[in-house]
Order: structure tokens, then sequence, then C-alpha cells
């Protein structure tokens, strides 16, 4: 029989609190991050405000390794939006793009068109 702990203890695990979010809407990209610095409340998820916005985006990828950068793609291309200034710093135009990934070591970002 293995043992129940009798109480949970709260330990603030720090690469969780840097944590982001980004959720597709009929109005666009929103961006979140994770609050979880109090341990008698309840991780909360904190809208930011700040960032391009791209009404008809349909696909949006972080940079698998220190997500620095968040791919967008729109009926337009892909928006390649800087995290730390909120800021596009490229826009590839292409149009009927169904997929995007990053490659592993972020060198490339593959695309698929209709």
């Amino acid at each position: 029989m293995t043992p129940v702990p009798s109480q949970y203890e709260y330990k603030e695990h720090k690469t969780l609190s840097q944590l982001k979010l980004v959720a597709l809407s009929n109005r666009g990209p929103h961006m979140f991050s994770l609050n979880c610095s109090n341990p008698n409340q309840t991780e909360t998820l904190i809208k930011e405000e700040g960032y391009p916005e791209y009404l008809t985006a349909e696909i949006a990828r972080f940079s698998p390794i220190h997500g620095q950068t968040l791919a967008v793609v729109d009926n337009v291309g892909i928006h390649l939006v800087d995290i730390a200034s909120k800021k596009e710093k490229l826009f590839i135009q292409r149009k009927n793009i169904i997929a995007l990934q990053w490659s592993p070591k972020e060198s490339y970002l593959i695309s698929c068109e209709k």
C-alpha cells in the first residue's frame, strides 16, 4: 500500500511563471501569461496587450527552443513576432497556407500551401 501524502506542499516552479499561451479566436490571436507566483491562489492566465492583431489568423506556433518568436499565419502570409518587443520582425507573403511547423533547432519554418 502506497502512503498518501497528508498535505500538498506548494513550491513555485520558476519556469512555469514564464509560460505563455496563444489562443486563436475570431478576433485573431490573443497572448496570455501564466501567473503562479502566489502559493495561496490558483494559477491564473493574464491577457497581455500590445501584440499585433491579425484578425484572419488561422495558425500560431511558438519557436520550439526558447519560445522567443511567434509565427502567425493569416490570409496574406506568415508574420514572425518577437515576444519580448511585441513587434513583427518579419513578414513572408504567401497565400493559402494550411500548415506550419518550426524545425527542431529553429533554423527553418516549414509551411504547406493548398
